[in-house]
């Protein structure tokens, strides 16, 4: 196989160069995935809002009322001035405004209740949060004074908050840094194809950016092998590159995921890697056939790692992407890609049928793969021609 010797010889003069583009993008890759990762303490916790608070009386209903909302907001002190509230508002100073009514106490000790002032964020969760708490409250206040009516509304009040106060424990199943390493490792495997796409298709097309000169193509017109020969044995000298590239990353991914490396999730990210970088192999076999020059391959292979990427779902989530965006995005092997590593991540019980949406994914990225080699045979073919 002379031809594939002499491709290894020319990713070997390249080796250097090569190894520095892919030190850096795991470089890159590794600090994005450690910047992206969640911070999870493995406890739940609580998150307060800022709120403005009106009272137009004093109660017990109502400073039980204020007492039942403290652990769980902010409050913050602002003038009863609709401007200045509107503008609060607008600029997230305050998530929500509460305005207690002149005459509350009484319409709700009567069954009969003035409605509570409300006025929030539009389509914010606190608002939702807030409201729960507040409807929490009131819902026990009347349980109360249906129940023991005979008792003071202060004494209501105290054993409604008692109730409110009370909580049940919850601790996280398994290790401590389990789900940190597994969510690490997603966010790894999906840098991975920013990383695979620029460095395959650099090293590949180093070869093709010998084989393709003019006088080279010339005098292997010449030689006992042909043509499609020797675009087999360069084709194979690419995939042994990928190969090459794919196992050291997914070696590398073990730092991330050594924990989770009996699990069924990891062989499938790195099942779905593999594919991946058989796709990207045909994609840079056919880079390489499209052109003769370095500057215009560097060019390429940034535009394909860097644009993919970005609407692909590897810096930004997909779920995140707009509609439009995300249809474009679907002619990209990068999309699947990442989707597959959606499917997976969304698992807890791996078989054919929960799968199914996995496999579909790689199915699509061997289409690509298959695609892009036909075009490069063709675009070569043509090529040929013209000589």
């Amino acid at each position: 196989m002379p031809v594939f010797k002499v491709c290894m010889k020319i990713l070997r003069n390249n080796l250097p160069g090569i190894s520095i583009y892919f030190m850096i993008f795991v470089v890159i890759s590794i600090v994005m995935t450690m910047a992206m990762t969640p911070r999870e303490t493995g406890q739940f916790g609580r998150e307060k809002f800022e709120i403005a608070f009106f009272a137009e009386e004093e109660t017990p209903l109502v400073s039980g009322l204020r007492e039942a909302l403290a652990d769980h907001v902010n409050f913050v002190p602002l003038n009863d001035e609709t401007e200045k509230l509107q503008e609060a508002l607008f600029y997230r100073r305050v998530h929500y405004i509460l305005r207690v009514p002149e005459g509350f106490t009484a319409s709700f000790l009567q069954g009969t209740p003035t409605r509570l002032q409300r006025t929030s964020v539009p389509d914010a969760a606190s608002r939702i949060y807030i409201d729960l708490r507040i409807d929490r409250y009131l819902e026990l206040m009347r349980l109360y004074a249906g129940v023991w009516p005979q008792l003071a509304l202060s004494e209501q009040v105290t054993y409604a908050l008692a109730d409110l106060s009370r909580s049940v424990p919850v601790e996280l199943a398994g290790p401590e840094g389990e789900r940190d390493a597994q969510v690490r490792l997603q966010y790894f495997f999906n840098f991975m194809a920013y990383t695979m796409l620029f460095v395959i298709i650099i090293g590949a097309s180093s070869i093709f950016l010998v084989f393709n000169r003019t006088e080279i193509k010339r005098r292997n017109l010449c030689s006992p092998l042909g043509p499609r020969a020797i675009s087999l044995q360069c084709y194979m000298a690419c995939i042994v590159f990928a190969a090459a590239s794919w196992a050291l990353l997914v070696a590398t991914s073990m730092a991330f995921g050594w924990r989770e490396i009996t699990g069924m999730a990891t062989w499938y990210y790195i099942l779905n890697s593999f594919v991946f970088a058989t796709c990207v192999t045909g994609l840079a076999y056919l880079v390489g056939n499209l052109t003769k020059n370095k500057e215009i391959v560097l060019a390429a292979a940034n535009i394909v790692a860097l644009g993919s990427s970005f609407i692909g779902g590897v810096f930004v989530p997909q779920e995140l992407l707009g509609e439009t965006v995300l249809k474009i995005a679907s002619f990209t092997p990068t999309y699947w890609y990442v989707r597959a590593n959606g499917a997976i991540a969304a698992l807890t019980d791996f078989n054919l049928e929960t799968l199914a949406g996995f496999f579909s994914a790689l199915a699509v990225q061997l289409g690509f793969a298959a695609a892009f080699v036909v075009i490069a045979l063709v675009a070569e073919k043509s090529r040929r021609t013209t000589l």
